[in-house]
């Protein structure tokens, strides 16, 4: 087997069936273009209709023929680091299930920015709004607003608003 020719083991089928599966277009034009390859189309024909580089084929059918057709799917991201470590967000959590007040807030109920400055007061580490959602979110906490309840309020405040607002 020369140096740059696809191993005979690596069929057009085998190709076709890992172009259905790629998740991006960059992967679908690798397999299409050793698929092809396999199927005996001429280089030049394969490189001039997919506008590939004189050089890519090549490379990559010497990529196919040494790690395997897979090797061409790409890695998912890693995403970024977290500024905080897993015990932290730990901490944050449990914290956030009792009430702010007995951190010394004087606030009765958490909200995002709170946790935010408890997060850089405790660790000394900023972070975003969306980071702190997160952080809750994995937690099992979800986001929630306190629903107003107009009946605690007694009779006279109700009359003056409902005459202000000429209801």
């Amino acid at each position: 087997m020369r140096k740059n020719t696809l191993n005979p083991e690596l069929t057009p089928a085998i190709f076709a069936a890992l172009r259905k599966k790629a998740r991006s277009d960059a992967e679908r034009r690798r397999f299409q273009a050793l698929e092809f390859l396999a199927s005996g189309l001429d280089r030049k024909f394969i490189n001039d209709s997919l506008g590939l580089g004189r050089n890519t084929l090549g490379s990559w059918v010497a990529k196919a023929n040494s790690s395997g057709p897979g090797a061409f799917f790409t890695a998912p991201g890693q995403g970024p680091h977290h500024k905080l470590s897993g015990e932290q967000r730990l901490q944050i959590i449990e914290e956030v299930k009792r009430s702010p007040r007995a951190l010394g807030f004087k606030q009765s109920n958490w909200d995002g920015r709170l946790i935010r400055r408890r997060i850089l007061s405790a660790f000394g580490i900023e972070c975003s709004l969306g980071t702190v959602y997160n952080i809750l979110k994995r937690g099992g906490i979800s986001k929630q607003r306190p629903t107003r309840l107009y009946g605690e309020c007694d009779e006279k405040t109700k009359e003056d608003f409902k005459k202000k607002s000429g209801r």
